[in-house]
């Protein structure tokens, strides 16, 4: 019976192990252009054809250029915009809606003009960070 029951046991553990999420995590790139024009990349985890439900939100000022692009790229989705954010990104807030809904962080990065990079991880409980007035490699505030 003991012998069972740990039989049992070892292929319920096998089988979470086997239904386990993966964790792969998105990546948002935000190069400036010109000034106060962004080219905007999403990569976003998929497992299939099923994309995991993040979206990118960014400040109400911002809009789009031209219509988001989006493609397959192995294992996950690529979304490319040209946005238009009048007065920049410095001081706004960029956030990632659908994080508290998954295991997934996703990394954001973001050049200025003048190649000053800065970065930050936005994950389940600091979904957004808040873009800092061009210097050198900083972090973007969360």
């Amino acid at each position: 019976m003991i012998h069972l029951l740990s039989t049992l046991a070892m292929l319920l553990v096998l089988q979470g192990a086997a239904f386990s999420h993966e964790l792969r995590p998105g990546f948002l790139e935000i190069r400036e252009s010109s000034p106060a024009t962004y080219d905007v990349r999403f990569k976003v985890p998929a497992r299939g054809d099923m994309r995991l439900a993040l979206y990118v939100r960014l400040p109400t000022e911002c809009s789009n250029t031209e219509p988001t692009r989006t493609e397959r790229s192995g294992n996950a989705f690529l979304e490319h915009m040209i946005i238009r954010c009048p007065g920049g990104l410095p001081g706004q807030q960029i956030s990632v809606d659908g994080l508290a809904g998954t295991f997934t962080d996703v990394v954001v990065r973001v050049e200025s003009l003048d190649r000053s990079i800065q970065a930050a991880r936005l994950r389940l409980l600091t979904w957004w960070c808040a873009v800092r007035s061009s210097s050198p490699s900083k972090n973007l505030r969360p």
